[in-house]
């Protein structure tokens, strides 16, 4: 019955690339990417269709999803709503390098196939992208590509529309894609796997797959709110903290001598995770607009 169940879903995600991130000490922010693309016989060029999602953590912001290495040039995706969460846009925006990013006119055409938001904030669209990878000059030859994605979580849009104008972003990341791997046939609409490894992904794990597939259910659900995520970390940190004083305790019982060689060495180990978790999506340069590493 569960195998019926399993093979009755592979055609929805069969051939889709995708890249994941979940929030942690890595990651400021929950986004998923994925892509199906499409030989067009017609125009002789590929189409893309593309499902973009990621967890709001409050009722305003913005988050884009770029093709490309660096924000000069970028073809952008970007979504966000009005405070009330009734206007959903779709962006579609042309890099700038360091200057906010522009709205594109006729070319590449893009079709929103749908765009929701659900009650635990996950915000998701898919949009069909035409001729797009002529566009954007990303190859599909099997080789991964650069995406780029940033985001604003405290911009308050009073009124969403395609052309509104866009305050900087706080966060912002960069990932690859090998599109080759979401070749298909049909053009077919791509759906996030949360069970799935990353399509370029050096650091995924079944502890990680299973963590992410039991955190996103209950997102798309709509079981889990902002304020259980804010939970999550103070549960950790008073793991953390009681971890510590258990160690300690140890140690003292085994040997008093070598408590304080433990805690040097632990209060050292701890300062550089805090230096790693701070570099991570800050903005504390003077990098483009998208914080991207090219101009």
């Amino acid at each position: 019955m569960l195998l019926t169940v399993l093979l009755s879903l592979i055609p929805l995600v069969a051939g889709a690339a995708q890249y994941c991130q979940f929030e942690g000490s890595h990651h400021p922010l929950t986004l998923c990417a994925a892509v199906n693309s499409h030989q067009n016989s017609t125009t002789s060029s590929t189409d893309w269709v593309i499902t973009f999602g990621y967890q709001r953590a409050h009722e305003a912001g913005w988050v884009a999803l770029g093709i490309g290495s660096g924000m000069y040039g970028a073809l952008m995706f970007v979504t966000y709503a009005n405070k009330s969460s009734r206007d959903l846009v779709l962006s579609v925006r042309r890099g700038l390098g360091y200057y906010e990013p522009e709205p594109i006119g006729a070319e590449p055409q893009v079709v929103t196939n749908s765009i929701s938001i659900n009650k635990s904030g996950w915000f998701e669209a898919t949009f069909t992208c035409y001729q797009c990878s002529a566009w954007s000059s990303v190859a599909s030859d099997g080789s991964p590509q650069p995406w780029i994605w940033a985001a604003n979580v405290n911009q308050v849009f009073s009124e969403a529309s395609a052309d509104s104008s866009m305050e900087k972003h706080g966060v912002y990341g960069h990932f690859s894609l090998d599109i080759s791997e979401g070749r298909d046939d049909e053009l077919r609409l791509p759906h996030i796997d949360f069970t799935a490894e990353n399509s370029a992904s050096t650091t995924s794990g079944a502890g990680g797959v299973a963590l992410g597939y039991l955190h996103h259910s209950r997102y798309r659900a709509g079981i889990k709110t902002p304020r259980t995520t804010g939970s999550h970390k103070w549960i950790g940190r008073l793991v953390i903290v009681g971890g510590c004083i258990n160690a300690l305790i140890g140690i003292q019982m085994a040997d008093e001598n070598m408590a304080l060689l433990f805690i040097a060495s632990g209060s050292k180990g701890l300062k550089s995770e805090e230096v790693k978790a701070k570099s991570v999506g800050q903005d504390e340069d003077s990098r483009p607009f998208l914080g991207t590493n090219e101009d």
